[in-house]
């Protein structure tokens, strides 16, 4: 499973991932417990969304497929900076 798929899963079940310089910081409910240990072994795939996402990114892509996850990151990695913005409004 890929960083951001495993942050928005973090997310969707009530969870709040947060990183400062090298740590990562998980907030949340006990009964997500499962997924906190999830994300603590893919650490440097979950730091890396987190530096490259912001929140309002990752929400955008919440309801994408992993293959988009995948193409945004790449385009975010070597066009810094790109935004995601929502276009379904216009």
């Amino acid at each position: 499973m890929d960083g951001l798929t495993l942050v928005l899963k973090a997310e969707k079940v009530g969870l709040v991932v947060a990183s400062e310089g090298d740590r990562l910081t998980i907030f949340g409910p006990q009964r997500a417990e499962a997924v906190a240990l999830e994300l603590l072994q893919h650490k440097p795939a979950v730091m890396e969304v987190l530096h490259i996402y912001t929140p309002h990114e990752r929400r955008l892509l919440s309801d994408c497929s992993p293959r988009t996850h995948e193409i945004v990151g790449f385009a975010k990695r070597i066009f810094a900076p790109v935004e995601v913005i929502d276009v379904s409004q216009e």
